[in-house]
C-alpha cells in the first residue's frame, strides 16, 4: 500500500531538500579541513548544512499549517539532535576505526540516519495537519 499523493510529493520534496544539506555539507568539509582538526569540521558542516535543512524543509518541502512553531522548533530540535548523534557516530567508525579520510567519513555518515529523520519530520515535525 503506498502513501498518499500528497506524501509522497513531501518525501520527493525532502528528499531534494536532504541533497542540497548534503552538498552543501560536503562543500564545507574541503574547505574546513585546511584549518580544523576532523571534529571541529564535521560539527560545522554539520550545524550549516542543518541551517539549511531546516530552512528548506519549513518553509518549501514539508510546509505545515501548524501554529505552534516554537514547539515545532523543539522538535525539529531533537530530531536533529537524533540525526547527529546517528551520523556522528558512523563518523566516528569510518574516520578513526575504519582510517577513512574526512571527506568520505561525513559522507557516508548522513544515508544512515536520513530514512528515520525524513520520516519523524514528516508525520510529526512538519506533518500537513495543524494541532489544535
Amino acid at each position: 500500500m503506498l502513501p498518499s499523493k500528497e506524501t509522497q510529493v513531501r518525501f520527493f520534496k525532502s528528499g531534494i531538500v536532504g541533497g542540497v544539506a548534503f552538498v552543501v555539507r560536503l562543500g564545507l568539509v574541503p574547505v574546513l579541513d585546511r584549518s580544523l582538526a576532523p571534529q571541529p569540521t564535521f560539527w560545522v558542516s554539520y550545524f550549516v548544512s542543518l541551517a539549511t535543512h531546516y530552512g528548506l524543509n519549513r518553509f518549501w518541502a514539508l510546509r505545515s499549517s501548524r501554529r505552534d512553531w516554537h514547539q515545532q522548533l523543539v522538535e525539529y530540535g531533537l530530531t536533529a539532535a537524533l540525526g547527529a548523534g546517528l551520523q556522528y557516530g558512523v563518523f566516528l567508525l569510518c574516520f578513526y576505526r575504519l582510517g577513512w579520510n574526512q571527506f568520505w567519513s561525513n559522507a557516508f555518515s548522513v544515508p544512515p540516519s536520513t530514512i528515520v529523520v525524513i520520516t519523524i519530520l514528516n508525520y510529526r515535525v512538519f506533518r500537513a495537519g495543524s494541532r489544535a
